[in-house]
C-alpha cells in the first residue's frame, strides 16, 4: 500500500455529505464552483506524486501561467524585452554618472568663460580708452589752449613761447608737466614755475620772475643778479633804477658779491634810487656812493631798517662826505 493510498489522498470520498452538516459549503454561487485538483509536484528525486493505487488516470497537469501579453481587461501590451542583468545595471548607472559629470564640466566650463568676460568686457572698454588718450591727437595740446601768467620783469616772452611750443601736439595724458616746469625754471629770469593740465587740449602755466638786486660789469655788458647772486639778463647798458657793483664776478669774490646783492635787496626804494655804485673788499665792508658823492659805509647786510633810518637822519646834516652805519647804535658822519 503506498502512502497516498494509505492516507486517503488517492481518490475522493463517495461518502455524502449530509445536508447542514459541519464543513458543508454554503449554498449559493460559490457552492457551484468546483475545484480543480492540484497538480502534482516534483520531488526531489525528479519523480511525480502519485494519486496513489486508487486513482484514475494520470497525474493532472500542470497548471497553466498567466499570459503576460494580457492584462485585466483584456488590453493587450508588448512582452517586455529581457530582464536587465546586474552588469546591464552597472554599465547604465556608469553612463547616466558619465553624463552628469559631463555636464557639469560643461557648465562649469561656461561658467569659466562667463566670469572672464566680465572682466575681460570692462578691459577691453578701458583698453580702447586708454589708447584714445594716449595716441589720439583729439586731446593733444594746441597752443591756443595754453594759458601763460606772471609774464613780467626780465622773463623774455619769446623763449617762453619756444619752450611751450615743444608741447604742442602732444598728447595731454603723454605730456610731462615736471618736465616743461624744468625747461621753463632754465631760463634765468624764471626763478619758479607750474605746469598743469587743462583737458582736453590746454596748459595752465604760471611764472615766477627773478626779481635784479644789482648789476655787475661783464666786459661791454652787464649783468643783472638777484639777491641770490643769479644772473636775470644781460644788457648792454645797466637799468638806472639798479645798482652797479664794483666788484668783478669771479668764483673767489662769489661770497662778497652775495653779501653786496643781501644789502641792495635790503636798501628801502627811497635809498636805492640814490645809490650810484656798490662795492666791498669783504663781506662785511659794503659800502654805498650816492649820486651826490656821498659815501656810506654799510657794513654786512644785517640790521637794515635801523642802518637806513641813521642814514636818513644824517643826510640832512650839513657838508656831510660820508657816514658810517657799520655799527648803527653809534653812527658818526665825517
Amino acid at each position: 500500500m503506498s502512502l497516498a493510498t494509505w492516507l486517503g489522498l488517492g481518490r475522493p470520498s463517495t461518502t455524502p455529505t449530509p445536508k447542514g452538516a459541519a464543513g458543508s459549503r454554503p449554498s449559493g454561487r460559490s457552492a457551484n464552483r468546483s475545484v480543480a485538483p492540484r497538480p502534482a509536484r516534483s520531488g526531489g528525486s525528479g519523480g511525480t506524486r502519485s494519486g496513489g493505487a486508487g486513482s484514475t488516470g494520470s497525474a493532472g497537469a500542470p497548471r497553466p501561467s498567466k499570459s503576460p501579453a494580457v492584462r485585466r481587461g483584456g488590453v493587450s501590451s508588448p512582452p517586455p524585452g529581457p530582464a536587465p542583468t546586474r552588469a546591464g545595471a552597472s554599465e547604465a548607472a556608469a553612463k547616466r554618472s558619465q553624463d552628469a559629470f559631463q555636464a557639469r564640466r560643461k557648465a562649469a566650463r561656461w561658467a569659466g568663460v562667463a566670469r572672464v568676460m566680465k572682466w575681460l568686457v570692462p578691459a577691453a572698454v578701458l583698453a580702447g580708452a586708454a589708447a584714445v588718450l594716449w595716441f589720439s591727437p583729439v586731446f593733444a595740446v594746441r597752443a591756443g589752449d595754453i594759458e601763460v601768467s606772471g609774464l613780467g620783469g626780465w622773463i623774455d616772452r619769446e623763449e617762453v613761447s619756444d619752450v611751450l611750443g615743444k608741447d604742442v601736439g602732444i598728447p595731454l595724458v603723454r605730456l610731462s608737466p615736471r618736465l616743461t616746469e624744468q625747461r621753463l625754471m632754465a631760463l634765468p629770469a624764471v626763478k619758479r614755475a607750474t605746469v598743469t593740465r587743462a583737458w582736453p587740449t590746454g596748459l595752465v602755466v604760471n611764472l615766477e620772475p627773478r626779481v635784479a638786486s644789482a648789476a655787475v660789469k661783464d666786459g661791454s655788458a652787464y649783468v643783472l643778479l638777484d639777491a641770490q647772486a643769479e644772473p636775470v639778463a644781460s644788457v648792454e647798458k645797466a637799468p638806472e633804477d639798479l645798482p652797479v657793483i664794483a666788484v668783478p664776478l669771479t668764483e673767489d669774490n662769489r661770497r662778497t658779491v652775495e653779501s653786496v646783492l643781501r644789502v641792495a635787496a635790503s636798501l628801502p626804494e627811497w635809498l636805492v634810487v640814490q645809490v650810484v655804485s656798490m662795492g666791498a673788499e669783504t663781506e662785511d665792508t659794503v659800502a654805498l656812493t650816492l649820486a651826490d658823492g656821498i659815501e656810506v659805509f654799510w657794513g654786512d647786510s644785517s640790521q637794515a631798517a635801523v642802518k637806513a633810518a641813521a642814514v636818513e637822519v644824517l643826510l640832512k646834516q650839513p657838508k656831510v662826505k660820508s657816514i658810517d652805519v657799520t655799527a648803527p647804535e653809534f653812527p658818526f658822519v665825517r
